[in-house]
């Protein structure tokens, strides 16, 4: 019952949910909703490229709690390069998996 406020808003954390993706509840009160991670990750993108530049995006950026992958897979659309990490190898081998969709 605590996680209905979530469960209600999940196409806000991922709009591909329907689509396979793995979350705890954990992930749950975590996650970045998807538009937010979006705009977060082009921002970092642009403040490191010069707009029209040809190399748009190629930076690398390190995820380093990332949980179920909400960020880490924004980040992926913008930058060349992501490293996400986690301590819990479950929410990690979840991250992969979403990334995957």
């Amino acid at each position: 019952m605590k996680l209905k406020k979530y469960w209600n808003r999940r196409h806000d954390f991922f709009w591909r949910f329907d689509e396979g993706i793995q979350i705890d509840e954990v992930g749950w009160y975590s996650v970045t909703p998807e538009v937010i991670a979006h705009d977060t990750a082009e921002r970092v993108a642009q403040l490191y490229n010069k707009p029209g530049d040809k190399q748009y995006g190629r930076i690398c950026v390190v995820d380093a709690f990332c949980g179920v992958g909400g960020n880490a897979i924004k980040f992926a659309e913008w930058c060349e390069h992501v490293v996400a990490i986690d301590i819990d190898p479950v929410r990690l081998s979840m991250a992969k998996c979403n990334a995957e969709l």
